[in-house]
């Protein structure tokens, strides 16, 4: 049993209680949450864990008007609080300093300047750290998450300029496929604009939509999506076929609850009949999503796993020669949180093709609120890419911006993404309002507006690096 506790500061840069309510204590190689008791007044924060080892505390902070994961360095365990703060603090300096090294260490060049601010943002944080008077302690503090968070920012995109512009030197224009995903039929007016700014598409099948009734199938918006892409031009894919969300499972497959076989029958029979249909029309498939994460159906993670390798059976008898990806929601694996839940994403996918199955990416779904996913920001993002290159696979990305947050953070993800040679394709959840995948909506690009200048982004994007 570790216990770890921390003063809590007088000054907050959001709700307290929702900040506290999501703080975790992670380790391991893959840095995955672990389960985690929390105690908090307004004084301190405990948190407690079975495992007695040592651990970084995460939890969600506005930096610079927008929420992102800020994390401690390395803590051990100890009866005495630290004060959160100046560990806040201390954890995003050393993210900044570890980053610059990195850069240095490749031979990617960097502007000085960004060594000039590290050391002042380390001074900063010295001054932090011995005031004597604990509110001028915490605004230094304050001062430094935000400023090498910025400067973690500039890193990135450093690094991020470096890469992109090798690539373009080495295969100009680039193959990365960038699109929506839609699940109505667009208007002609959308769609103009839409060809004008991706060229890719991703279609959302919905189950529950599709077949209200078994045997009764209603494939008329579909079938609207895929004759109308047909004649665009764009790369087609369609998914996920299936996950396990209540606003996606139909009600009479919720009979069946625990009932393995008979889901199993049921999950099969569709997405072999959507396949079958739109083969002719579509290579590539989202064939899953969410299998890693979902607790429902009365499937255990086991069952889950069973179920993914025989709907990839299934799916490669009826068209050998597609490309099928599986998707993972949460994939800094939030819901680990769950005891319940052992599964880590990457433990997720690493069993899933160690079974033998061949896909050609795997998709990690970034979008934040979906599932009870935070947002990250384009470090996050990027050291999650390095966490899955192991497995020697790439990558197809989901990702969009709060409905209540501008979408600077996302947009520079995207640029991230952009730039990573391991990154196959990039869908923005959101096209539109009309377009809801999730019972957590995003921020929507379309229609076009001042207010939304993202989808001007992304028009410059297509027109100079892409195909």
């Amino acid at each position: 049993m570790a216990t770890f506790s921390f003063e809590l500061p007088t000054k907050w840069p959001g709700d307290p209680h929702a900040i506290l309510e999501r703080a975790w204590i992670a380790g391991g190689y893959d840095h995955a949450p672990m389960p985690t008791q929390r105690r908090y007044d307004y004084k301190t924060l405990e948190l407690t864990r079975e495992e007695n080892e040592s651990g970084t505390l995460s939890l969600p902070w506005i930096v610079r008007g927008e929420c992102r994961v800020v994390a401690t360095s390395t803590l051990r365990a100890r009866p005495e609080p630290y004060r959160l703060v100046i560990e806040l603090a201390r954890g995003s300096v050393n993210r900044a300093r570890n980053l610059l090294f990195a850069l240095h260490s490749a031979s990617i060049p960097t502007p000085e300047i960004l060594r000039t601010d590290l050391a002042e943002i380390a001074r900063a944080f010295g001054r932090a750290v011995l005031a004597d008077d604990p509110v001028t302690s915490e605004a230094h503090a304050l001062i430094v998450i935000e400023a090498a968070s910025l400067l973690a920012d500039r890193m990135t995109y450093s690094l991020t300029k470096y890469r992109l512009d090798a690539r373009l030197h080495n295969a100009r224009p680039l193959t990365t496929l960038i699109g929506c995903r839609l699940s109505n039929p667009l208007t002609s007016a959308e769609s103009e604009e839409y060809i004008r700014c991706f060229n890719a598409v991703r279609f959302v099948p919905n189950w529950k939509r599709i077949e209200k009734e078994e045997a009764n199938f209603d494939w008329s918006q579909l079938d609207q999506l895929v004759y109308w892409a047909s004649h665009t031009g764009l790369a087609v894919s369609i998914g996920p076929l299936v996950d396990l969300s209540d606003e996606t499972i139909p009600n009479w497959v919720g009979e069946a609850t625990g009932d393995f076989p008979n889901i199993a029958a049921f999950f099969s029979d569709f997405v072999g009949t959507l396949v079958a249909r739109y083969r002719d029309r579509c290579r590539h498939w989202e064939l899953l999503s969410g299998f890693n994460s979902a607790d429902a159906l009365g499937l255990g993670e086991d069952d889950r796993l069973r179920l993914a390798a025989r709907l990839l059976e299934t799916s490669r008898e009826i068209d050998p020669q597609a490309q099928w990806t599986f998707g993972l929601q949460q994939p800094w694996g939030d819901y680990l949180l769950d005891a319940n839940l052992t599964y880590s994403p990457l433990g997720f996918a690493d069993t899933l093709l160690r079974s033998g199955f061949e896909v050609a990416a795997l998709e990690l779904d970034l979008t934040p609120g979906a599932n009870g996913s935070l947002p990250r920001d384009p470090l996050d993002v990027l050291q999650l890419l390095e966490l899955f290159d192991p497995l020697n696979c790439p990558m197809d990305i989901t990702l969009a911006a709060p409905l209540s947050a501008e979408s600077t953070l996302a947009l520079a993800t995207v640029e991230t993404l952009i730039a990573s040679p391991s990154v196959r394709a990039i869908y923005w959840d959101n096209w539109s309002v009309e377009q809801t995948h999730s019972s957590t909506p995003t921020s929507e690009l379309y229609p076009v507006s001042m207010e939304r200048p993202a989808l001007g982004w992304f028009r410059e994007v297509r027109m100079k690096l892409l195909r």
